[in-house]
């Protein structure tokens, strides 16, 4: 009941209330923007240099990929001519 009522009190208090108006020249500045339509391009030395990042990057990449390859390689190489030859690296001292 006393819920009710305060529902009741607080619908009223929204039938005093006044709907506000925006200004004119609010819905003339929305329709010039959906009008223009304008459209954005990118400048081309951002192009270019976004392209020439891009590429060095990936010279970076396989070059890096090229120098660890060689490094596996002349470990794997230098593993396996201990191994034949019988020789070892142990670092323990005792056995």
């Amino acid at each position: 009941m006393k819920q009710e009522k305060w529902i009741n009190e607080v619908m009223a208090s929204l039938n005093n209330l006044q709907t506000p108006n925006p200004s004119p020249k609010l819905f003339l500045e929305i329709e010039k923007k959906l009008i223009k339509n304008e459209v954005r391009t990118i400048p081309m030395h951002w192009v270019v240099a976004t392209a020439a990042s891009f590429v060095l990057l990936a010279v970076v990449n396989f070059w890096i990929l090229k120098t660890k390859n060689k490094r596996l390689i002349k470990a794997n190489s230098i593993e396996l001519l201990t191994e034949k030859m019988g020789l070892t690296n142990a670092e323990q001292l005792y056995y």
